[in-house]
């Protein structure tokens, strides 16, 4: 089985971290799972990148889809029976309280 992890493009300040956490997790899995990374070409700027990173996304789907950082956007192509989505950062739901 093949598990694609979807990772957003490298930020220009070096802010990255939530990748190099899950290349910990993907050196954890067990033998018989793949793992592929599949990251977006474009920055999430503007309208046409986004949509370019969903079609890319949607034709570069494995057995399980993995969407991590802030590329959520790229579920809206996915198979949704086999697309798991983290979400993180959740402190700004702590701060509009």
């Amino acid at each position: 089985m093949n598990v694609v992890f979807y990772h957003r493009l490298p930020q220009p300040d070096g802010n990255f971290s939530i990748e190099r956490l899950f290349a910990d997790v993907r050196a954890s899995l067990p033998a018989d799972i793949t793992p592929i990374v599949s990251q977006c070409r474009f920055r999430s700027v503007g309208l046409w990148r986004r949509v370019y990173n969903v079609l890319e996304a949607a034709l570069r789907q494995g057995n399980i889809n993995h969407i991590t950082g802030d590329v959520h956007y790229l579920a809206v192509c996915l198979r949704r029976r086999k697309t798991v989505l983290s979400v993180m950062d959740c402190v700004l739901l702590e701060k509009t309280r």
